[in-house]
């Protein structure tokens, strides 16, 4: 089972991402903060929209860069695709 971790530091949102990606196969784990995420694939979703919020993400390693809105929908298959493709170079989306 591929394996995500969803951190947020809002528990409603927490809830829902888990939820909905545990809905599409996902073992989840939720941490309220980024150090649950080291040594993971992560992508992150975030209300930070600057281009430099974005690099500062990737440079910190983050696999991918989605800026909130994104339908939940997008981001569930955003995430398995990162999963089964883990690309070479990071993926940035603006909403």
């Amino acid at each position: 089972m591929k394996m995500i971790v969803v951190v947020e530091d809002q528990q409603v949102l927490a809830t829902a991402y888990s939820n909905k990606f545990r809905g599409e196969g996902f073992n989840v784990e939720v941490a309220m903060d980024g150090e649950a995420g080291l040594n993971k694939p992560i992508v992150i979703y975030s209300t930070a929209a600057l281009f430099s919020d974005q690099q500062e993400g990737i440079k910190a390693g983050a696999t991918a860069y989605l800026v909130k809105p994104e339908d939940l929908f997008n981001v569930g298959q955003i995430a398995s695709d990162l999963l089964i493709k883990q690309p070479a170079t990071p993926y940035i989306r603006a909403a």
